[in-house]
């Protein structure tokens, strides 16, 4: 996880050097062997953010674009809680987003036609209007049953999605949120 003083981000773990093979419940050892912890770097300089009574919204991001986003749960000690509209526009160089825990409101990832991967935390309660628009690579989801709503367009245009799991805490799913979801 991160924490406030840290820019990195614990991945997972591996069984080999070059970060390739996952170590799973599966994985069995021979005598001696090693595993890898991977950490991924955060680049909390690199998002513009404001700040309403101690919380903080990321409205973007100024630096290159990893293909590994890791949405910190802190930006300079302010506690992050949502993600705007548009925040990641068309950043197409994304492949997977990774939420910390705290953040509750996501949206701002809509035109990222690379994102297959999205791992989202129980703090999230709500998924904002065009939230992943257009994420044309998205093939699954798994909605934490924290969430309560679904807004507007949240799922719209993503052509690939196959599989979405979404818990009986949705009371909410606002018109076309799934629109355009042909597969």
């Amino acid at each position: 996880t991160t924490n406030p003083n840290s820019e990195k981000y614990f991945y997972c773990w591996f069984v080999d050097s070059n970060f390739q093979t996952p170590l799973t419940e599966n994985t069995t050892f021979k005598s001696n062997s090693a595993v890898y912890a991977k950490w991924i770097t955060v680049y909390s300089s690199s998002y513009t953010y404001t700040v309403n009574r101690g919380e903080a919204t990321i409205t973007g991001y100024s630096g290159g674009t990893p293909t590994v986003l890791v949405i910190p749960a802190y930006l300079n000690s302010f506690p992050v809680k949502f993600i705007a509209t548009d925040a990641f526009k068309d950043k197409t160089q994304i492949r997977k987003v990774i939420i910390c825990n705290g953040i509750e409101s996501i949206s701002g990832f809509n035109g990222c036609n690379s994102i297959a991967d999205i791992e989202i935390p129980n703090s999230v309660k709500t998924i904002g209007n065009s939230a992943f628009k257009d994420c044309s690579s998205l093939t699954s989801m798994e909605i934490p049953s924290s969430v309560t709503t679904i807004i507007d367009s949240a799922f719209k245009g993503c052509s690939s999605l196959t599989s979405i799991e979404i818990p009986s805490s949705v009371t909410t799913i606002g018109s076309s949120a799934f629109s355009g979801c042909t597969s």
